[in-house]
């Protein structure tokens, strides 16, 4: 940011925001870093040089916005004396001239946007087989992405607090998103399940710690891929799963206010016109989901009505 260029006081916010949530991520995924015992100061420090040297993460875009976002912390920093001016300017330097290389553009491999309930047990079934952990870990993200319909990052850092599932909110700090935690409340779920929801979550923290979220999402997708070749099944992604879930979430007779309030969308919109269709969905017991109906309260309304409630027949899986 060039002192001849001015910026609004709600660029300003934002990179405030952006730069907050991606010293965040550096702390939970840069390697070996122990950001928790650190000055606030080498937290930042750290932070640059992690995303200078994570080269083929993100696109131009989300670069160009990081670096911003980062330079006005460090410049904040420098200007309250936290960083001397040889290492304010190293680090200034790096994220003008030292930026990471963006991901190279793939081509779509084309990952169907719904599954057919059947298929989606079948798949489910293809993974509990198995004797591997990582296989039995897939099982239960199935599961539980199928259901709630959170992203995948979202799953990744779920943790349970007595009756409720809350995770740090992806795409908050772009409008996009509701709350900065999503929140859902599981006290309809018996004993068992929790339990089960328990040890997978331990499981996932086990898996997040050892390796980055990205290298964990790309290792189930290939996984999933090749069990939807061996079933025959249309190929699908993590994110497939979200799209099946608000599926459900329509033919289970929520209204798009209540499924933006579950999934955490800032939009009643959203899920209407973007999400799974009600039709490739099954009905689900309403209670098996519940929320805190003042987060109702914040949803912007602009929905566009639902068709005209299908019938469905059949037991939710599982």
């Amino acid at each position: 940011m060039s002192e001849a260029v001015k910026i609004s006081d709600s660029t300003i916010a934002r990179y405030n925001i952006d730069g907050t949530a991606f010293i965040g991520q550096a702390c939970r995924e840069a390697p070996a870093a122990d950001f928790a015992d650190l000055p606030y100061e080498v937290r930042v420090s750290d932070a640059v040089e992690w995303f200078s040297s994570s080269n083929g993460r993100w696109s131009k875009a989300h670069i160009r916005r990081t670096a911003a976002a980062l330079r006005q912390r460090v410049e904040l920093l420098i200007a309250m004396d936290y960083f001397d001016q040889r290492t304010g300017d190293r680090l200034l330097f790096a994220l003008e001239h030292q930026r990471p290389s963006p991901a190279q553009k793939r081509a779509k491999k084309g990952y169907a946007k719904s599954i057919k309930p059947s298929d989606l047990r079948r798949l489910i079934a293809y993974f509990k087989i198995r004797d591997d952990e990582f296989s039995k870990w897939i099982t239960g993200y199935i599961l539980i992405a199928s259901r709630i319909g959170w992203r995948p990052g979202e799953l990744f850092l779920i943790s349970r607090n007595d009756q409720f599932l809350r995770a740090p909110a992806e795409k908050h700090s772009n409008g996009r998103g509701l709350f900065p935690i999503c929140e859902i409340d599981i006290s309809s779920y018996p004993s068992k399940i929790i339990r089960d929801l328990d040890e997978w979550i331990v499981q996932t923290r086990a898996l997040v710690d050892a390796s980055c979220i990205g290298r964990v999402l790309s290792r189930m997708n290939r996984r999933i891929e090749t069990a939807c070749k061996s079933l025959g099944v249309n190929p699908i992604s993590a994110y497939t799963l979200r799209h099946f879930a608000i599926a459900c979430m329509k033919a289970s007779g929520f209204s798009p206010a209540e499924i933006a309030v579950i999934v955490n969308h800032a939009a009643s919109r959203t899920a209407t016109e973007r999400y799974g269709k009600k039709r490739s969905g099954i009905r689900r017991a309403k209670k098996m989901l519940r929320f805190d109906e003042k987060r109702l309260e914040q949803v912007r309304d602009n929905a566009r009505p639902f068709s005209p409630a299908l019938k469905l027949s059949g037991p939710a899986f599982g």
